[in-house]
């Protein structure tokens, strides 16, 4: 049986607790997950219980779109979820992978196989313009030392695609 691949969704990054999805169908309309990230903690990792918690509500939410969708592609199965994860998101692709695994179990999704894809922080200097990577967690222009900066890429989060049988 042939794949019927779900591309399109595209979400920046809107707020921590705002969910929405859209139906994908054969004409490729884009399924949105729209999820933000309230603390920007950049240069150290913060790993908490509660940042764990959230992480299942994600992982839910991920094994409930990809559900509806194969239920309305009348799929045997899930096999791959496309998962786009911005450098200063907040979340773990461990975590959602672990997640995954427990409660996708007994699922359609089961055996599915979670792809992640990093998107590195891009900044952009609100001085001279100059777009950068921070390195070590230094936030300073690397061309003119001045700390403001407007991100410019890495909070993404979103499910770019699933792929279904």
């Amino acid at each position: 049986m042939g794949v019927d691949n779900f591309m399109g969704l595209a979400a920046e990054v809107a707020g921590f607790s705002e969910f929405s999805a859209g139906f994908v169908t054969k004409d490729v309309k884009p399924i949105l997950l729209s999820l933000s990230i309230q603390d920007k903690t950049f240069g150290c990792d913060v790993y908490s219980e509660q940042q764990s918690m959230h992480e299942l509500a994600i992982t839910q939410s991920i094994l409930k779109i990809a559900l509806q969708h194969a239920e309305k592609a009348n799929a045997k199965r899930v096999t791959d979820l496309n998962i786009v994860m911005g450098e200063l998101s907040s979340m773990v692709d461990d975590s959602i992978q672990f997640y995954w695994e427990i409660i996708a179990r007994d699922t359609i999704a089961g055996n599915a196989v979670l792809h992640f894809r990093r998107v590195p922080a891009q900044f952009q200097c609100t001085s001279c313009s100059e777009r950068y990577h921070p390195i070590d967690g230094e936030l300073a222009c690397p061309r003119c030392s001045n700390v403001g900066a407007k991100i410019i890429a890495g909070e993404e989060f979103l499910l770019e695609s699933i792929d279904v049988e």
